[in-house]
């Protein structure tokens, strides 16, 4: 990662290299859908999961409007 700085010293832009890695971090949408991607090729080698997902998935049901939403979202979480 490079800081790029203008001639007053103020940063304003920062180049990110993202070489490529067998780690990604699997987003909400990602690990709600995991039953419906194509096999394991479709993951990175390495997949992780933030402890912001986590929160994300374990309030999902809770947020639910209709006891009928709610309980569609806990059975999508408890799939194998």
């Amino acid at each position: 990662m490079a800081a790029i700085e203008r001639d007053d010293g103020r940063v304003v832009a920062v180049e990110v290299n993202l070489a490529p890695t067998r780690e990604r971090r699997l987003d909400i949408t990602v690990v709600l859908l995991l039953s419906s991607l194509e096999g394991p090729a479709a993951l990175p080698e390495l997949p992780l999961v933030s402890a912001v997902t986590l929160a994300e998935i374990s309030v999902c049901p809770l947020v639910a409007r209709t006891d009928a939403e709610r309980a569609a979202r806990q059975a999508v979480l408890q799939q194998p």
